[in-house]
């Protein structure tokens, strides 16, 4: 009942409310860990990260030593120290899950996601593996391992059927059509490449990195003008700064070209 009343709530966009009620009904009953955990998931929803890394902590401090859910809640933990972008605290308590839980494939593909973003590349694609053993249809493994060898000088060859089978597991994920395309152009199948990513453009025409990895297969394909316009296209779609600076160094050596 108590949770049915915070759903209601959170559907009528009445977030504040939601999190002070469950915090009061915690708080009162400091032994329901039920309580706790939704509290904290509550605020891990609405994007308060320390809000529900404190609660999930408070969990984790109430149970049983042994108790296998003490790994859901360090996995929850890692997630949420990984959405805040500290990708160390986020390694620290996956890894603490993954100790408690050593069956779960989902631990093991967001470790392998932070040590990718974290640049430990070599941990990542060690993680991506083990996960795959456990797990041989985790599309979402599949796709990020067959990625992370494509951008590290992997096998592009393992890169692509790791990839291929993503695409039969997920057909309607673009990211892992994106991970397909960028597999093509890195082995200077351009037309393949292109048609790929002049597909995601129309799916998706405001999402920059599709836009500009339409540019690169153009480029690659020798049609620079088109090259150009999709550089130019991608800037005005808000990319990251990161991606910016990629999407500019590739315009100017085009406009240079």
């Amino acid at each position: 009942g108590l949770l049915g009343v915070v759903e209601t709530r959170m559907a009528q966009n009445k977030t504040e409310d939601a999190l002070g009620f469950l915090q009061a009904e915690a708080d009162k009953a400091p032994n329901r860990l039920e309580l706790r955990v939704a509290l904290a998931k509550t605020a891990e929803r609405v994007g308060k990260f320390d809000l529900a890394i404190a609660e999930y902590q408070k969990a984790l401090d109430s149970m049983d030593k042994t108790s296998k859910e003490r790994g859901e809640i360090y996995a929850r933990i890692g997630e949420v120290y990984r959405r805040k972008g500290d990708d160390v605290s986020a390694i620290a308590a996956l890894q603490k899950a993954r100790d408690i839980i050593p069956e779960s494939s989902i631990v093991m593909t967001t470790l392998g996601l932070t040590f990718d973003h974290a640049g430990r590349t070599p941990e990542a694609k060690q993680v991506y593996e083990a996960a795959l053993k456990l797990e041989p249809r985790n599309g979402i493994a599949l796709n990020n391992l067959a990625f992370l060898l494509a951008e590290h000088n992997g096998d592009l060859d393992d890169a692509l059927t790791k990839a291929t089978k993503a695409k039969q597991l997920m057909p309607d994920l673009s990211e892992v059509s994106d991970t397909l395309g960028w597999i093509y152009l890195k082995k200077n199948l351009s037309d393949d490449a292109a048609k790929i990513f002049q597909e995601l453009v129309s799916s998706h025409p405001n999402q920059s990195t599709y836009r500009y990895h339409l540019a690169m297969a153009l480029r690659q394909k020798g049609d620079k003008p088109r090259a150009i316009k999709e550089c130019q296209d991608a800037l005005k779609n808000n990319p990251s700064k990161e991606e910016r600076e990629k999407i500019q160094d590739l315009l100017t050596r085009l406009n240079g070209a």
